[in-house]
């Protein structure tokens, strides 16, 4: 079995998703003495002298390699171009070679608006590789996309519609029918790669900060917007990760994700202190990046409101909140005792002569910079927030565990912890170095290797589902809509699970909810109930329903289609069934006078209006893509 990481690009300033995957690849490479390739899709990447650097810093190791679809494109020999597959059933030539402006080792063609409508990218040796042409409805004018692969003789060898098709192509390429895994770790890469489905390729998707857009609000609220495409795609992947159980809990109880998820954290390849030598116990450090999101005006009010002598709290790093976070600490006059460092790459020293650090967050993903000062011997104090700190801290043991944006619980924390004895204080300490050796790059890596042989091993051929799902029947009940749908195939014993499904087509609203299968005349009925109560904020949004399900180890997503005579009317209800002119179904929030009065056979002028500005919508998008 082959392993491989997908990324988009390895910027020069990066943050923690790129950092887990790098450690990731190298932990599992040293712990299993195994080659992992790192696959990136940018550009203007150049992998080789971007390999040496992550050497040079520690950030790669092991028989780990970098590589890069645009330098494997342009140092291929003509023989290997040709096992790229493309989309386009009859490759042209069309009118990709025409003149163009030089541009970063290849040229561009742009428009009389100045937009870029061809991308030409050439070989070292000059000759053409690839077209990227964006006008391929109207000359001069955006519409449709085409991508031409040209061997060295000028020659079209293959062409695809989008670039994800091509992305998806040089995997084909890298795994050559060979057993493999591809684990992506972006937003980005995972919203391109949610249909690439092969039965020798187990694809893993891994999550890296809550899917909730408001992780402080309710779980079943909001998806996280730029998560929009992987999380309502969520089935298609053999295997989706999240850093912690409770995030995993939280999806699940949602129906987001239902039977290919699982939880691996995050290690924590740093040293950890032997002799903890004792320290004073009235000092505070908080390491972090001063943003909104960290709240660390928080910090600052509980360290002023602290009523022991001698506590004091030193911050470290920089961001947009640092003019806000000095106008509180000058604000309430406690400058002596809460000192703001700004940015120091050497901060996480500052841990082993901490007595205590605060994580004041509004959510995280994981909290890494809690294993960091618990590997100090430093004493964690963190608000309960999502997601993170509980799945690291034992309460009371290695740590405190504080109700999120509670400064009174969280003074009397730090006042509980500074006037802790030297015997309790060194007990906690202790406990937490030993908390951190469970997430040793070792411990971690053999996490990932038996859940990824166990993904393998159950992983069945990609089956071709067809069907089609119809409305039967809609039930109004107190705060709900039961609704029954029939799907004409597969049968309820192949049936794994059925969904109906909710998702906004321009917004973030996404909902599941489990349904009840029974037969139907050689396909099945889906019966689930819909809470109004999620629905209650979809504003003038339109949202399609769907009936998800998963037969044979494949997920399949259908429309619902319905008659607008078989829906029902209740004149209270702030939201509606309705069917647009294609005849699927859909959900949208009535207008006013709809809710209040009894609806005649002629739609409101209110209603007229609406569907008018949906029609000019629809309209322009159309003529935007030609």
């Amino acid at each position: 079995m082959s392993l491989y990481g997908l990324l988009f690009t390895i910027p020069r300033s990066f943050g923690g998703m790129t950092t887990v995957a790098l450690h990731r690849a190298t932990s599992i490479s040293r712990t299993y003495d195994r080659r992992v390739d790192i696959l990136t899709l940018a550009p203007d990447l150049d992998v080789t002298s971007k390999a040496a650097e992550l050497r040079n810093s520690g950030m790669l190791g092991g028989d780990v390699r970098l590589r890069n679809l645009w330098k494997e494109l342009r140092e291929s020999p003509d023989e290997e171009l040709d096992h790229f597959v493309g989309t386009v059933r009859n490759p042209i030539r069309g009118d990709e070679e025409l003149p163009a402006v030089p541009h970063d080792g290849g040229t561009e063609r742009h428009g009389d608006d100045g937009s870029v409508l061809q991308v030409n990218r050439l070989r070292d040796d000059g000759t053409l590789l690839v077209t990227d042409r964006k006008d391929v409805h109207a000359r001069g004018r955006m519409g449709g996309r085409r991508l031409t692969l040209f061997d060295r003789r000028g020659r079209v060898l293959t062409q695809w519609h989008s670039a994800t098709s091509l992305y998806q192509s040089w995997l084909d390429v890298v795994t050559a029918g060979q057993t493999a895994v591809v684990i992506s770790d972006s937003n980005f890469v995972g919203s391109l790669m949610h249909n690439y489905r092969r039965d020798n390729v187990t694809f893993v998707h891994a999550l890296h900060s809550p899917h909730l857009a408001d992780p402080t609000g309710s779980v079943d609220g909001r998806i996280n917007q730029a998560k929009k495409s992987v999380l309502t795609n969520l089935d298609y992947y053999d295997v989706v990760t999240t850093p912690t159980a409770a995030q995993r809990a939280d999806m699940l109880a949602t129906n987001i994700a239902v039977d290919n998820i699982a939880t691996v954290s995050n290690s924590y390849a740093g040293g950890t202190v032997t002799d903890i030598e004792e320290r004073t116990p009235t000092r505070g450090v908080v390491v972090a990046r001063l943003s909104g999101v960290k709240r660390l005006d928080h910090a600052v009010r509980a360290i002023a409101n602290t009523d022991v002598a001698g506590v004091t709290l030193d911050i470290y790093g920089s961001g947009g909140s640092q003019p806000r976070l000095q106008k509180t600490v000058d604000d309430l006059d406690v400058a002596e005792r809460v000192r703001l460092h700004g940015y120091d790459p050497q901060a996480r020293k500052q841990f082993t002569a901490a007595s205590f650090t605060l994580m004041t967050s509004k959510f995280e993903g994981q909290g890494v910079t809690l294993l960091e000062s618990m590997a100090s011997g430093c004493i964690p104090i963190a608000y309960d927030i999502r997601y993170g700190p509980s799945s690291i801290i034992t309460h009371g043991v290695d740590g405190f565990l504080v109700p999120p944006g509670d400064v009174d619980a969280l003074t009397a924390t730090i006042t509980h912890v500074v006037t802790l004895d030297a015997a309790t204080l060194q007990g906690m300490r202790h406990a937490a170095v030993r908390r951190v050796m469970e997430y040793r790059p070792e411990v971690i890596a053999g996490q990932w290797a038996e859940l990824l042989s166990n993904a393998v091993r159950s992983k069945r051929p990609v089956a071709t589902l067809t069907g089609r799902a119809t409305l039967r029947n809609v039930e109004i009940l107190d705060g709900v809509r039961r609704l029954t749908v029939a799907v004409t195939s597969p049968s309820p014993q192949e049936l794994a699970w059925g969904c109906l499904t909710w998702i906004g087509r321009e917004t973030n609203i996404y909902g599941r909810v489990r349904a009840a299968i029974t037969a139907d005349n050689g396909g099945c009925l889906l019966e689930a109930d819909i809470p109004l109560q999620r629905l209650s904020d979809i504003g003038s949004e339109e949202l399609e329903l769907f009936a998800d399900i998963r037969s044979a180890g494949t997920a399949q997503r259908l429309q619902i289609s319905a008659s607008a005579a078989t829906l029902p009317r209740a004149s209270t209800d702030t939201v509606e069934l309705f069917v647009p002119a294609k005849g699927r179904l859909g959900l949208r929030r009535r207008s006013r006078n709809e809710q209040t009065t009894t609806p005649s056979r002629r739609p409101g002028i209110e209603l007229q209006f609406r569907r008018g500005v949906r029609l000019i919508k629809r309209l322009y998008r159309r003529l935007k893509s030609r």
